[in-house]
């Protein structure tokens, strides 16, 4: 089946809150729930993330909103994928590994390499039939590709090949992807001299805002979620378990868009679809527990959630 990682979606976080759009309402209306910065090992059918990446170009007007994203994303920010990339020395190593790894943050999707007299290309593509358009997809993914290579310090080696005809609208390209690019192309990649691969990379653990916010948040959500309901949550601890000041960590969480209260939301709804599949609980006892004075403030919350009530929600 073909699915992407969580840590892939992620990255679109900081990319919409930078544009004032609420992160959790656009997760919750085109995902299949706002608990994305609580995911650890999830995937997401790869259908379902096609119709992501169009719904940010079309919710934030940018035709090239998917090269961005992709353009702004770091490595670290990629998991174990990221991890193995960045333990290469050289452009040879990188390549290796992200072919070698690609199913750690993509299933469905093939990175391969091939030789064009002394240029190497590295063709990617998805694999099987896609009834939804690909473009903002591969163009993110194309664009990590060649951060990856920039690495190198050679950016004017490096040439992007697009299979979409050029129009004016792809003129703003050259910002992800850089001023090198190929339009109408029958495979899309990334082609660079062979003389490349023996270069050395620079270190790609240089903090970035953007990924310190992500990293961040991921981390608050994960303690929140590790902690509740059994113990009482206040920002001030969470932030004293990340070693950040109270108004640190809100500046963190506001780059990706949420708050505090936010996280603290989805856990208590994430807990409460956990327990209504536990019948042996009474509400009442489920409000308590989930830090509501009576049953008629949860039942408000859950159907803010859910669009039911919990009884209702129980007996399907």
């Amino acid at each position: 089946m073909a699915e992407i990682h969580a840590v892939s979606l992620q990255q679109v976080a900081p990319f919409l809150a930078q544009r004032g759009i609420d992160v959790l309402e656009f997760f919750g209306r085109e995902l299949v729930a706002p608990s994305i910065f609580q995911a650890r090992d999830t995937w997401f059918p790869r259908a379902e993330c096609l119709r992501l990446t169009n719904a940010v170009a079309r919710e934030t007007g940018d035709p090239c909103a998917g090269a961005m994203i992709g353009k702004s994303a770091r490595l670290q920010d990629f998991g174990e994928f990221g991890r193995r990339v960045t333990d290469a020395d050289t452009v040879e190593g990188a390549c290796r590994a992200m072919i070698g790894n690609l199913g750690l943050v993509h299933r469905g999707s093939g990175l391969t390499a091939g030789r064009e007299g002394d240029r190497i290309f590295l063709r990617f593509a998805l694999e099987g039939a896609s009834t939804q358009d690909t473009t903002q997809f591969v163009q993110a993914s194309l664009a990590v590709i060649r951060n990856i290579l920039l690495l190198s310090g050679e950016a004017d080696m490096v040439t992007v090949r697009l299979a979409v005809p050029y129009a004016p609208q792809w003129a703003a390209l050259e910002a992800p992807l850089g001023e090198r690019l190929e339009f109408g192309c029958a495979a899309e990649g990334v082609l660079f001299p062979r003389s490349l691969l023996e270069k050395p990379l620079a270190s790609a653990n240089a903090p970035s805002r953007d990924h310190d916010a992500l990293r961040v948040t991921l981390r608050a959500a994960q303690i929140i979620a590790a902690m509740f309901p059994e113990t009482p949550i206040r920002i001030d601890g969470v932030a004293s378990r990340l070693g950040l000041t109270r108004r640190t960590l809100q500046r963190r969480l506001k780059l990706c868009g949420v708050v505090f209260s936010d996280l603290l939301d989805v856990a208590r709804r994430d807990q409460a679809l956990r327990s209504l599949a536990d019948r042996s609980q009474d509400l009442l006892g489920l409000a308590l527990d989930l830090g509501y004075g009576d049953p008629a403030h949860f039942t408000r919350a859950f159907k803010r959630w859910t669009g039911t009530t919990p009884s209702a929600f129980r007996g399907r």
